[in-house]
């Protein structure tokens, strides 16, 4: 019986083996995750968040070069963050989120609350930001 070197016959064919098992398992969790990020995309772009799901989606089809790619989606999401700023990118999400709080008694009371909040401390800007007439000082 001849000892498993890699020199042998043997030896080859158990190596070939466990590199083949190696790249199939490296291959299925690459897959795994591609597969979780089209899911993920596909919920954030229900919900509003376009540009995220675009990142995703290129990286979940591997498009690293060419009109949709990664780094053009990057460049992309960094002009607009810059050009109007990360709440107009997250509005449109905001929309969808309060439409579904609204959909429930609990959430409709919940949002109530919070809007009469909103109100009560616009309210006490007004006042503070409003000048205070000018007095006379009588110094006698």
């Amino acid at each position: 019986m001849e000892a498993l070197y890699p020199t042998t016959t043997t030896g080859w064919a158990a190596l070939s083996v466990a590199a083949v098992f190696l790249f199939l398992i490296l291959w299925n969790r690459r897959e795994g995750r591609r597969k979780h990020a089209m899911k993920a995309a596909g919920q954030l772009r229900a919900w509003g968040c376009d540009d995220v799901a675009d990142l995703l989606e290129a990286y979940a089809i591997g498009n690293y070069l060419g009109t949709g790619s990664i780094f053009r989606t990057v460049k992309k999401l960094v002009e607009r963050v810059q050009t109007e700023g990360i709440p107009a990118m997250f509005s449109k999400m905001a929309n969808k989120i309060l439409e579904h709080r609204l959909t429930t008694e609990e959430g409709r009371k919940e949002v109530a609350e919070k809007l009469a909040i909103a109100m009560k401390i616009a309210e006490a800007k007004e006042k503070i930001a409003e000048p205070t007439p000018d007095l006379p000082i009588d110094i006698a």
